[in-house]
């Protein structure tokens, strides 16, 4: 087997095995030293994590609501937005509509 390409700060031995393209270290239990300590290291962060967490998680479930009444709210615009097209473009062709006729009446009283 060749030797590993890039050096290692494992050390060679039990529980390590090296491979041509991987380094893979076999499970060995812990220790309860070594247990204490990762127990020691990771509760104090959860629990020093854990308030900051749920605040985050409040603020961005807030966050979430507002997009989707705002998502709502646009969506509600937009059809408004298209009802008063509709409405504005009767309007015009009733007006033009009326200048027609008028200057039909224009032509008349003209005429006379």
């Amino acid at each position: 087997m060749a030797p590993h390409p890039h050096p290692s700060p494992l050390p060679r031995g039990e529980g390590v095995v090296f491979d041509d393209s991987f380094l893979i270290i076999e499970s060995n239990r812990m220790s309860l030293q070594e247990l204490s300590f990762v127990v020691g290291v990771v509760l104090p962060l959860a629990l020093a994590m854990g308030p900051w967490m749920f605040k985050v998680h409040a603020k961005l479930a807030v966050i979430a609501s507002k997009i989707v009444d705002l998502c709502d709210m646009m969506d509600h615009a937009s059809d408004e937005h298209q009802q008063l097209w509709q409405v504005s473009s009767k309007h015009e062709s009733r007006l033009d509509t009326h200048d027609v006729q008028l200057s039909h009446i224009a032509e008349r009283l003209k005429r006379e």
